[in-house]
């Protein structure tokens, strides 16, 4: 979700690699914005003493609540455990090739899930 390390130098200083990559995200929409971020959309967080966030309520089910009623209220499709096989682009659209079907969409958030670094607070 996020972490307590507010400072961006204290952040980036938590990744041996991959410090550049992070930073122009960082200027956007840092920690301290995601956090505001979750608390502004109904979901009460705490910080540890490790400096990781969870909800109040320790119960992540609150965390992707949020976003199901934001899916919800815009329409967004969301596709689980769809291995994608091709991603084309044509005109302005995008073409989805999976193992379930082909899809067509305006536009494509592909998340792969990834290790999580715990000097950071995340696990």
């Amino acid at each position: 979700m996020t972490t307590g390390y507010y400072k961006k130098q204290d952040f980036l200083g938590k990744y041996i690699r991959g410090a550049n990559f992070l930073k122009e995200s960082l200027a956007v929409f840092g920690p301290r914005k995601v956090y505001n971020w979750f608390e502004d959309h109904g979901v009460p967080l705490k910080l540890e003493k490790d400096m990781r966030v969870f909800p109040v309520s320790d119960n992540g089910k609150d965390v992707v609540a949020v976003f199901e009623n934001l899916f919800d209220q815009y329409g967004v499709q969301v596709h689980f455990k769809e291995g994608v096989k091709q991603l084309k682009v044509e005109g302005s659209k995008y073409k989805v090739a999976t193992d379930m079907c082909i899809y067509d969409f305006d536009i494509v958030v592909l998340t792969t899930g990834g290790n999580a670094y715990a000097h950071t607070g995340s696990s």
